[in-house]
């Protein structure tokens, strides 16, 4: 981005003009002195941009509205990967609320075969699978638990912080309600338009090359005897 400013503000910068001295016969011997053929020439020159010289001034505002919409479009980016990791979070802790219900439901089912069982109401065998039932939903309860944590770490990562937070559950639904129709011309749209617009001024650019740029100025020739303007 840097860059790309400091792109824009050299091209409102004009050619700068250019001062130079010319020195010719100044060594010799005989009739070829210091003193007698010896010649200074002072120019002054500056040019004038028609053509492609002015290309950095049509290409520096395009290019720095795509490094502008390549940063909006990078920072959206993230902001979707953390909002994908903040619904896996939401999602995982919505899973440990199922496994503890499911647990719940297996705990109480289990103390009823139990009674049941005990009453000889219902065979051995049926106790034993109340047992194995609650087991693996404790089993499920403990992934979904580790899951959950996970998820968590990972949305954490982004900020560097550490998992044990809360996650608001309603949040989602607001982020969702809000986020509806609010934009309209997405911005890899708009950065797709940003290069066509740059392309369009680098393709302008390559057809004012064949305009050349004048450039005029002054000179004077000091020679021993006399001086002249050019």
């Amino acid at each position: 981005m840097q860059a790309a400013e400091a792109g824009v503000r050299q091209a409102g910068v004009r050619p700068n003009p250019i001062l130079g001295a010319d020195l010719e016969n100044f060594a010799g011997s005989g009739d070829i002195g210091l003193a007698d053929r010896s010649e200074a020439t002072l120019y002054y020159e500056q040019t004038w941009e028609r053509g492609q010289a002015g290309g950095p001034r049509r290409c520096g505002p395009a290019e720095l509205a795509l490094a502008r919409g390549r940063a909006v479009v990078r920072a959206l980016d993230l902001m979707a990967e953390v909002q994908s990791a903040w619904v896996e979070a939401l999602a995982a802790q919505a899973q440990v609320a199922v496994a503890e219900e499911r647990l719940a439901v297996a705990r109480r089912l289990e103390g009823e075969v139990e009674r049941r069982v005990r009453a000889a109401r219902d065979p051995l065998f049926s106790g034993e699978r109340a047992r194995t039932a609650t087991a693996q939903a404790r089993i499920d309860r403990d992934q979904a638990l580790a899951a959950a944590e996970q998820a968590r770490r990972l949305l954490a990562s982004y900020w560097g912080g550490e998992p044990g937070f809360e996650l608001n559950t309603s949040a989602l639904e607001a982020a969702t309600a809000w986020t509806h129709g609010q934009f309209g011309e997405t911005p890899d749209l708009r950065l797709l338009a940003t290069e066509r617009d740059l392309s369009q001024a680098r393709i302008a650019v390559e057809r004012a090359r064949a305009v050349q740029d004048p450039a005029g100025g002054r000179a004077c020739a000091i020679s021993a005897r006399a001086m002249t303007w050019r």
